[in-house]
């Protein structure tokens, strides 16, 4: 990417210092002459192209003293690790306006450290140009290079002289056809009184000025094997091959002591299919098509499906804290469960559901009786601007004006359902809500993850300083035990039980393996489900409908990711 500047005499070159001004005698009609000849004559490879809208000379530079330059190729540099190509340019640029690790502003122009080298910022991208340098006439003793500039220039004045057919290159006067070689990068070649010269242009080194060397005989500099190993920044210094990231978008790194940036781009034509949005996460450069809600259900004996779809189970006998808005200062929402023993130490069930918004308390009771605020009310109960909660006769429905949902059945199931506004943002034994199951179970008010199921949950008591010593869930409590209680992994699911009681619990949760069930299974692993199902009616109270958790369960997630339910309702359970 080099300017287009000629110049030519008419029949003689014209050598003049000091002023430079501009020939007379140019004609641009000899100069495209000349360089067609060249194309045919000799073994300068110059590019047939326009000028002035008809051919173009790529890479040509002049002086005023009837020498032309053409460099040997274009000599791209891209500071950053993943350049992109830009249509009309021969270069890739740098999307980002990152150079050394340091964001510039549009239209900014920035020095890199080759005084050669000239960067800016256009249209959000770094283009970035290296000058090469015109063959001057005058001789090497007459070069000037002022400090922190690219190309020398002639010092004093010369008188013009014209020479028939003949070109002047320093102290040198050179006839028809003959060839120089100006330095280690130049070749030039007189041609009708002008000297056409290629200069090959050096590439970009890695290394810094001072640890650069040019060896007798080569044109272009090399790095020194004692080329520092480090990059030094404002606030770090960092070795070579670090990497570091400037925001979520911006990743450099150390290459030989100079900084390469590399700034993710993100696709500009994500489509989400129906029930999903856009949601670009704080850590995350791109935005994503995520859920527009997320679920957390807790059902039976209690077992726990997290908003990320981690499944669990946990028998604590205390009030815990299932979900809550952390770390803001004015919380929205916090829901507690309420969790008792029924007829065995080993299990233990939802009794009730607190939800506390601002200035209003909800507890959801069994049977489907509601206070708030300490008094029991009747539904439908509706707060404009708040909450609204609804019966249907079977289950309760609560909303509020942020969009969180809440269904309670009256007995231990519960469904919480929150907006995508609200991904990391909340905690609880629902998890945290950020798209990755494996990372649920973090103990409370730290970032460390707990060894097991009762330690997470203990973390979570609503009362932790004064229930914790009382709340505690030894492991013959857990139904995971395989050494007090391994029904699962045999035969028989119930044992300790009357073998008639293992084979009604195996036939009665044989529904998740029927063929009504087959459309579900093909959407939702039916699984957790089952083994969910199995240890639940082994221990199940008289007169409680413990199987149609499980099965509650399984076909609202079903429903929810588009199977059709209508086909497979348990003849005794209504799916809420």
């Amino acid at each position: 990417m080099y300017n287009i500047l000629v110049l030519n005499g008419k029949n003689a070159p014209l050598v003049f210092f000091g002023g430079y001004k501009e020939a007379s005698r140019f004609n641009m009609a000899i100069l495209i002459s000349l360089l067609d000849l060249m194309l045919t004559e000799t073994d300068f490879d110059f590019a047939d192209t326009a000028i002035n809208k008809k051919r173009h000379l790529p890479n040509v530079l002049k002086n005023s003293d009837g020498i032309v330059t053409r460099t040997a190729k274009t000599v791209c540099y891209t500071p950053c690790s993943n350049p992109v190509p830009l249509n009309g340019s021969c270069c890739p640029v740098c999307q980002g306006c990152y150079l050394n690790g340091k964001l510039y502003a549009e239209g900014e122009t920035i020095s890199a450290p080759d005084p050669c080298i000239r960067c800016s910022c256009r249209n959000g991208n770094l283009i970035c140009n290296k000058t090469a340098c015109p063959v001057l006439a005058c001789p090497v003793n007459l070069y000037m290079h002022e400090p922190g500039s690219c190309c020398p220039y002639c010092h004093g004045s010369r008188k013009i002289a014209t020479l028939e057919n003949r070109c002047i290159v320093g102290k040198k006067i050179l006839r028809p056809n003959q060839q120089i070689a100006i330095d280690s990068c130049t070749t030039c070649l007189c041609q009708n009184s002008t000297l056409l010269c290629k200069r090959h242009v050096c590439p970009v080194l890695t290394c810094l000025p001072d640890y650069q060397e040019r060896r007798s005989g080569e044109c272009c500099p090399r790095c020194l094997p004692s080329a520092p190993v480090f990059c030094e920044m404002e606030e770090a210094t960092y070795n070579n091959g670090d990497s570091w990231k400037i925001d979520v978008c911006v990743t450099c790194q150390c290459q030989d002591g100079l900084v390469q940036c590399a700034v993710q781009s993100c696709p500009s034509d994500v489509t989400c299919n129906d029930g999903e949005e856009l949601y670009r996460d704080k850590n995350d450069c791109c935005p994503k098509c995520v859920p527009k809600t997320a679920v957390c259900t807790v059902y039976g004996d209690p077992h726990y499906k997290t908003f990320d779809g981690n499944s669990y189970s946990f028998q604590g006998r205390c009030k815990y804290i299932a979900a809550e808005e952390c770390d803001a200062k004015n919380k929205r929402f916090e829901i507690h469960l309420r969790n008792d023993a029924r007829k065995s130490v080993h299990f233990t069930w939802t009794k009730s559901v607190a939800v506390n918004l601002e200035h209003t308390k909800i507890l959801l009771l069994q049977k489907l009786r509601v206070r708030i605020n300490r008094k029991e009310v009747r539904l439908p109960y509706v707060r404009l601007g708040v909450v609204s909660i609804i019966s249907n006769g079977y289950s309760i429905t609560l909303r509020t004006i942020f969009g969180l949902k809440l269904t309670w059945d009256g007995d231990s199931f519960v469904e919480i359902t929150l907006p995508a506004i609200f991904r990391n943002q909340v905690c609880g034994l629902c998890g945290n809500y950020n798209g990755n199951a494996t990372d649920d179970l973090i103990i409370r008010d730290t970032a460390a993850m707990a060894s097991d199921i009762p330690e997470f949950a203990q973390s979570w008591l609503v009362n932790r300083k004064t229930d914790e010593e009382k709340c505690a869930v030894m492991e013959s409590q857990m139904i995971n035990s395989e050494r007090i209680r391994p029904r699962t992994a045999r035969n028989i699911p119930c044992p300790g039980h009357p073998i008639k009681k293992s084979i009604r619990v195996l036939r009665d949760c044989r529904i998740f393996k029927a063929s009504t069930m087959r459309a579900c299974r093909i959407l939702v692993d039916a699984e957790p489900y089952y083994r969910s199902c199995l240890e639940d009616l082994c221990d199940c109270p008289k007169n409680r409908a413990c199987l149609c958790q499980s099965i509650t369960a399984f076909l609202r997630e079903c429903e929810r990711r588009g199977g059709n339910i209508r086909n497979v309702k348990h003849t005794h359970c209504k799916i809420i």
